[in-house]
């Protein structure tokens, strides 16, 4: 059985990396209002966002990456993009926006 806290706090180290790379690059992605409300509701249910397919996190990733310096933060931290990050930075943005 997983320790519920190990997987807590790798959560939240994946929040936390991510949160850092947004906040370095000065970015957040954008959603429409009609998005956001869409994906408030099954944040509920899903806290992975999982509902949406990838076609939607790889569309809303490219975006990001082309409107902010994404490249250059995850190079800072000795990373580079792949579009697994990129959907990972996207979806820490909308969680960003939808639990204010």
């Amino acid at each position: 059985m997983e320790n519920n806290s190990n997987t807590n706090d790798t959560w939240q180290a994946h929040r936390d990396y991510y949160a850092d790379v947004l906040k370095a690059a000065n970015a957040k992605a954008h959603f429409t209002p009609t998005e956001l409300e869409q994906i408030k509701n099954m944040f509920k249910d899903d806290i992975h966002l999982n509902q949406l397919g990838l076609p939607f996190w790889d569309m809303k990733a490219a975006m990001l990456r082309s409107r902010f310096k994404i490249d250059a933060a995850l190079k800072e931290r000795g990373d580079f993009w792949s579009q697994a990050a990129g959907v990972c930075l996207v979806k820490e943005s909308v969680r960003q926006q939808i639990e204010l």
